[in-house]
């Protein structure tokens, strides 16, 4: 099955692969997850007592509100400020459409070299409104997480557009050659 180029992943531990997944099962995967995402948020706000177009703004009036003090609020409150989707949302059917296509699996196969492939987990997705500095991921590696798998690989789709007030994803070059346990001493070496 592997038959796509995946010489530069190989070396810088990333690689872009463009027009892999079909527009149409895109935005059906997009469109639930802003409904879920809204739903959430209606919640939390509820939740706060503030309900205002800016949710990161009433969050953030709830803490002062309260002192500062959010222990006491739902997890799905701290999900939703946080970034995170519904877990219902994540073992729903439409987050497998993404991975079930044939053209993932072909460029997952191609880079792990392999045709006995599978998704370990619930594909996760996020939301992170701008400004919202609560749902900022540190930088990591993967393999933390997946230090029960041999050869994984991370797929990051952006669902919408990566702009200065949204963000992205940042990749260190050739920090797939550096185990898990050096990071801390060698994340100075990339800036």
């Amino acid at each position: 099955m592997y038959q796509i180029n995946t010489d530069f992943f190989a070396e810088n531990g990333y690689q872009i692969f463009e027009n892999v997944i079909d527009l149409g099962v895109l935005e059906k995967v997009r469109k639930r997850l802003e409904i879920d995402s809204f739903s959430s948020i209606k919640n939390a706000q509820e939740e706060i007592g503030f309900c205002t177009s800016d949710f990161v703004s009433d969050f953030e009036n709830f803490k002062l509100k309260d002192d500062g003090k959010i222990s006491s609020l739902s997890k799905s409150t701290f999900d939703a400020i946080s970034g995170h989707v519904s877990l219902e949302m994540r073992l729903s059917p439409i987050l497998q459409l993404i991975p079930s296509l044939d053209s993932v699996k072909n460029v997952v196969s191609s880079i792990l070299k392999s045709s006995n492939i599978f998704m370990h987990m619930p594909p996760t997705a996020r939301f992170v409104l701008p400004g919202n500095i609560n749902a900022a991921v540190p930088p990591h590696q993967d393999i933390v997480y997946n230090k029960h798998l041999s050869n994984f690989v991370t797929i990051w789709i952006p669902l919408v557009e990566i702009d200065n007030e949204c963000g992205g994803v940042v990749v260190y070059e050739g920090s797939n050659f550096i185990y898990e346990e050096n990071v801390k001493k060698k994340k100075k070496a990339f800036g």
